[in-house]
C-alpha cells in the first residue's frame, strides 16, 4: 500500500471516543473533507499519534523554513512558523 488509506476505510473508521452518531465527547465533529469527497481518497492520511511518537511537539521542514507542531494543553494541533 502506499501509506494512503482508502476512502472507504476512513468512512468506517469512527472517531476516537465517538457514539453511533459520530460525535466526539466533546461534541465535535471531523471536518467535512475527512468523511467524504473525491479530495478523501487522492489525499494522503496520516494520524497525529503516528507523526509525534508519543511527544508532544514535531518540527516540520518546509523547504528552508520550520514549523512547530504542538499538541496544546486543550489537546488540540497548533502549527507556528
Amino acid at each position: 500500500m502506499s501509506g494512503r488509506i482508502p476512502e472507504t476505510e476512513l468512512r468506517r473508521t469512527p472517531m476516537p471516543g465517538a457514539g453511533p452518531t459520530g460525535v466526539g465527547p466533546t461534541g465535535a465533529r471531523p471536518p467535512r473533507w475527512a468523511a467524504s469527497g473525491p479530495a478523501v481518497a487522492q489525499a494522503p492520511a496520516v494520524r497525529s499519534t503516528d507523526l509525534l511518537h508519543g511527544g508532544r511537539e514535531l518540527v516540520i521542514w518546509h523547504g528552508s523554513e520550520a514549523y512547530l507542531l504542538r499538541v496544546t494543553a486543550n489537546n488540540k494541533l497548533l502549527l507556528t512558523k
